[in-house]
């Protein structure tokens, strides 16, 4: 079962920034409720999208610093990148299918 990646300001670079491909990255707050209604569509759309791209999670908690080097300045904030390079932005809950079309999107 693919799950979404939990990275740190240490790992993203690692994790996001030399992937290959298209990785989405939720940037969120264990105290935002937007951020823990969208966790199991999250979850879900990982799981149903590994082939797409790859899913991390970035909590305000442990990598604040990558909230501001990002300009995220609201919860849950999801960003897209392909190649290290970001390439759309979105905030506020989804569900899987929304994740997962928007993902569709950027494949061309």
């Amino acid at each position: 079962m693919a799950e979404p990646v939990n990275v740190d300001a240490e790992s993203f670079a690692q994790e996001v920034g030399t992937a290959d491909g298209l990785v989405l990255v939720d940037f969120w707050s264990p105290t935002c409720a937007h951020c823990l209604k969208l966790n199991p569509e999250l979850d879900k759309a990982a799981e149903d999208g590994a082939d797409r791209a790859k899913f991390v999670k970035v909590s305000f908690a442990d990598a604040q610093s990558l909230f501001a080097e990002h300009g995220v300045m609201a919860v849950p904030t999801l960003v897209l990148f392909r190649n290290g390079d970001e390439v759309a932005r979105r905030e506020g809950a989804q569900t899987a299918d929304e994740l997962l079309s928007w993902l569709d999107e950027q494949q061309t």
